[in-house]
């Protein structure tokens, strides 16, 4: 998940010992993460929005997350 992160320019951060990646909010529709169920750090005004993985978090899911985060950022570069 790091590297697709990383293969698109997005903005995250990994504590190398834990099972949660943080993206900038700034690359993260709402629609996006509320579809994929990502936790806010703050409810009002996120600027982080967290995956979390667990053993339910299957690489299919996380291949159409990063699908909707690059179609999410070619309508943005369109603008």
């Amino acid at each position: 998940m790091c590297n697709q992160l990383s293969q698109l320019n997005i903005k995250f951060y990994r504590y190398p010992y834990s099972n949660i990646i943080a993206i900038k909010s700034s690359y993260v529709s709402s629609d996006v993460a509320n579809l994929f169920g990502l936790v806010p750090d703050n409810h009002k005004n996120p600027k982080w929005q967290k995956i979390v993985i667990m053993e339910h978090v299957t690489i299919e899911k996380l291949t159409l997350l990063v699908d909707e985060l690059e179609k999410s950022m070619a309508v943005v570069e369109v603008s």
